[in-house]
C-alpha cells in the first residue's frame, strides 16, 4: 500500500538526527497573502521568505479524484478555493537551523 505524505513525514521525524534539533511548534497568522507573516511566539515572527507551504492550503491547489459506487464511478478535478487566512492557528516544523518553517497545515483545537 503506498504511504501518504504524512506518514513520510512522520517517520522522517521518528529516525531524524539529533531528535532534540527539529521541532513542530504552532503559529497564528498575522498577515495573510500575499506578504504573509506567521508570529510563532511573541518574540519570533516569520515572512514569506522563511516559509514553505504545504500545497493543499493554498488557493488554487488542484487535485484528481476518482470515486466509486455501486452504480459506476466519476472523476475529475477538484479545486480549492479557500486559504490561510488572518487569526489561523498552524501546525508548523522547523528546520534545524531555525531558517525555514514547513507550514504542514492548520491546526484545529476541540
Amino acid at each position: 500500500m503506498a504511504e501518504d505524505g504524512m506518514t513520510e513525514f512522520a517517520k522522517m521525524l521518528k529516525v531524524r538526527d539529533p531528535k532534540e534539533k527539529l521541532g513542530v511548534c504552532t503559529g497564528t497568522v498575522i498577515r495573510g497573502f500575499p506578504n504573509i507573516e506567521v508570529r510563532i511566539d511573541e518574540h519570533n515572527v516569520q515572512d514569506r521568505d522563511s516559509l514553505i507551504f504545504s500545497s493543499h492550503l493554498l488557493s488554487g491547489y488542484k487535485r484528481e479524484y476518482r470515486a466509486t459506487t455501486q452504480t459506476g464511478s466519476i472523476q475529475g478535478v477538484m479545486e480549492f478555493t479557500d486559504t490561510i487566512s488572518v487569526g489561523d492557528e498552524l501546525i508548523i516544523a522547523v528546520s534545524e537551523d531555525q531558517q525555514t518553517y514547513y507550514v504542514i497545515d492548520k491546526a484545529v483545537r476541540v
